[in-house]
């Protein structure tokens, strides 16, 4: 899968107020991503605050994985059991 960069428009250009152009009190619709799928600033305003508003990574439990990983701890023959049949129901299901 490829993934491009997106790159957030200035605040210029969502406001339709650039030095090039004057207001133009309608609605425009600007593309942000060049993708298959292009979001619109309306859009990637709407993401943005989903992405503040979502809670924070626990920092707690990010530490403790990777200490268990440093140790050799982590890959346990019932965490590589689990692993494995969820990988069959996903090949199952596809």
């Amino acid at each position: 899968m490829k993934c491009s960069k997106v790159t957030q428009p200035s605040l210029e250009t969502v406001r339709g107020t650039s030095p090039r152009t004057q207001p133009t009190g309608q609605k425009r619709s600007i593309p942000v991503s060049t993708g298959p799928e292009p979001v619109e600033a309306g859009q990637f305003t709407v993401l943005v605050r989903k992405a503040q508003a979502a809670p924070d990574v626990r920092r707690d439990l990010v530490e403790q994985v990777k200490a268990e990983i440093r140790a050799g701890d982590y890959e346990t023959p019932e965490r590589i059991r689990i692993a494995v049949e969820r990988l069959a129901e996903d090949l199952r299901a596809a």
